[in-house]
């Protein structure tokens, strides 16, 4: 079964905190804006190439970085000693299979951390925005509706077997 916390709550532990705000922070586009000048880029409204003016392109930067302080977390990142990287080396490349794999690895590391996981998205998302009829989405979707996520719900799902 699933516990359902608030984002602040999930968010309540700095190291993981930390995390999520590097996390975050590798996609502000304060940072590294995608188009800086004048030019012909990519633009996805109408999947072609195209010049884009100075003007068009401050004004699209703008909008961007008004929806990316919507979505990110209000994070004050602490500093970190040392960190380690996990690797997962699963035995096929296969997104089924992997997946469960990975769920016997996570549950694995629970039980050896005698601790709950807590799952939280990236950026204050509901889990149920996506809407499609892809059956495994459909079937993870209804999933999170048993569990009485709701609409709007953007915290953390944590739990243990």
């Amino acid at each position: 079964m699933l516990s359902l916390l608030p984002r602040s709550s999930s968010l309540s532990n700095p190291v993981f905190a930390t995390f999520i705000y590097s996390w975050q922070k590798r996609f502000d586009p304060e940072d590294d804006p995608y188009m800086r000048e004048a030019g012909e880029y990519f633009d996805p409204k109408t999947d072609t190439r195209r010049f884009f003016s100075k003007e068009e392109i401050d004004r699209l930067n703008a909008e961007e970085i008004k929806e990316y302080n919507l979505l990110r977390d209000r994070i004050e990142p602490i500093e970190l000693p040392a960190s380690k990287e996990l690797k997962f080396r699963l035995s096929t490349y296969d997104i089924f299979l992997f997946s469960i794999q990975l769920g016997e690895i996570m549950r694995g590391l629970s039980e050896y951390l005698d601790s709950e996981i807590t799952f939280l998205l990236d950026y204050s998302i509901p889990w149920l925005h996506q809407k499609n009829d892809f059956p495994p989405v459909n079937k993870a979707l209804h999933y999170l509706q048993d569990q009485d996520v709701s609409e709007g719900f953007v915290g953390g799902l944590t739990g243990r077997q």
